[in-house]
């Protein structure tokens, strides 16, 4: 009898060992889900390739023609081609977007659209370019802006307009000092300024590209 007790108290052992082991027994780590990126509508900007053709034919027909033209009878360039677009690497624009972003945060104003203009190389080439400039909305109108040497933003608008008179100025003093010693020729160095620009350029132009259009 006292064998069977014995027995009894063993299995019994056994089995809540084996419980225990059970409900302590380390599940394995469950593997986070991957969080789904969120879909990116198309913007209201977004146009056909018929759409887009046209107004590839457009500027064929109203604008590079005449530029060649132009190009042709001015500087007598018989191998003149119009620049029909403008490359920039897509990594170096968001690195640009990026920044513009940035630096208006750290100014505490809010972009308003990115403008593009109309450029030229002038030179030798004349080509054609276009550069960007991010804008901030002041009343009703949006203007192009920078980063002062004070780290607030400032109307491109305005520095130019300082930039033009002093350059006036600065013609004006030549010509009286050239007047007042004519065999001295006096150069103005150039201002130096801690502002930071946001314009951006820095594209490949030139003629159509052959697969595309």
């Amino acid at each position: 009898m006292k064998n069977i007790n014995s027995l009894k108290i063993v299995v019994l052992g056994l089995g809540l060992t084996s419980l225990v082991a059970c409900r302590t027994e380390v599940k394995p780590e469950e593997t986070p889900e991957k969080e789904v990126p969120q879909k990116v509508l198309a913007p209201e900007g977004i146009i056909t390739l018929e759409e887009s053709k046209k107004l590839y034919d457009n500027y064929t027909r109203y604008r590079a023609e005449s530029i060649e033209k132009f190009e042709k009878e001015n500087f007598e360039n018989e191998e003149f081609m119009a620049a029909r677009y403008t490359d920039f690497d897509y990594k170096d624009l968001k690195q640009y977007l990026d920044f513009v972003e940035q630096a208006a945060a750290k100014a505490d104003v809010d972009v308003s659209t990115v403008r593009v203009y109309y450029a030229n190389k002038g030179g030798k080439t004349h080509q054609n370019s276009i550069f960007f400039v991010p804008t901030l909305k002041k009343g009703k109108e949006n203007y192009g802006f920078y980063i002062g040497a004070d780290g607030s933003a400032q109307l491109i608008k305005d520095r130019v307009r300082v930039d033009v008179q002093q350059q006036g100025a600065e013609v004006l003093k030549k010509n009286e000092l050239e007047k007042a010693h004519p065999s001295t020729l006096t150069v103005s160095a150039p201002m130096l300024f801690d502002d930071q620009s946001l314009a951006y350029n820095k594209g490949t132009s030139g003629p159509p590209p052959p697969p595309d259009y």
